[in-house]
């Protein structure tokens, strides 16, 4: 289902269970809101659970990512490194301690590099005989103001590469999708069917049960019951 598809089911759906009450106004976007919050809910249980799932059914793509020179965070430093490149990308949802990113690399996707968010990984790259002098990238995990985290790309000096493409699992793919018309919400949602069942469900159940907190049956009128 696209997102749009998601928020008109959940909307009919509870509108179903609350016989259309005149009584309960809700917009489209308190149900992008809370399905925002399903989603944050999902991706948290999945990541503290032992079953295996396939990322690739969750992951959105970014095109065309501008890289620029920048300077690295005072915690890692420059550690030796000479031109290195830096970009904003959407925050990226953690599973367990690894960021949930299948790809970032060059546009036309031959080498996917290393993703770190360690800075000790930084150097244990840099003193790695194999693989010291391959493309590498820092994420830092601190999310800044507009939503967004820093990359830093190493080792790039020698390719003049400007873009990257990155496949990811946002921690907020629906602000994306609602915000960015990079997306869209006429696009797929990037999950499992039965993954977007739930995220519609807990939605519905959750607008039903706070509604009904509100307005709890009204006793009847034991006056009234005599007459």
């Amino acid at each position: 289902m696209t997102l749009e598809e998601m928020a008109s089911a959940a909307r009919n759906n509870i509108g179903s269970g609350l016989n259309e009450s005149a009584d309960f106004t809700y917009s489209v976007h308190q149900i992008y809101d809370e399905l925002s919050n399903a989603w944050n809910t999902i991706i948290y249980k999945m990541s503290q659970s032992n079953q295996r799932y396939d990322m690739k059914h969750f992951t959105m793509p970014r095109y065309d990512i501008p890289l620029k020179v920048a300077d690295l965070p005072h915690e890692i430093g420059r550690a030796g490194y000479t031109g290195v490149l830096s970009a904003e990308i959407p925050k990226v949802a953690m599973l367990h301690t690894t960021p949930g990113i299948s790809f970032i690399g060059p546009p036309d996707m031959l080498e996917s590099y290393y993703v770190y968010t360690d800075p000790k990984e930084i150097k244990s790259h840099r003193y790695s005989r194999v693989i010291k002098n391959r493309p590498f990238v820092f994420l830092d995990l601190t999310q800044k103001p507009n939503g967004q985290n820093d990359i830093y790309v190493f080792n790039l000096q020698e390719i003049g590469l400007e873009i990257l493409t990155m496949y990811f699992i946002a921690a907020d793919p629906v602000g994306i999708m609602t915000n960015d018309g990079y997306v869209g919400i006429q696009e797929e949602f990037p999950a499992p069917l039965n993954v977007q069942q739930m995220m519609i469900d807990t939605v519905v159940e959750k607008f039903i049960r706070y509604y009904r907190s509100l307005n709890p049956g009204v006793s009847p009128d034991s006056q009234t019951d005599k007459n």
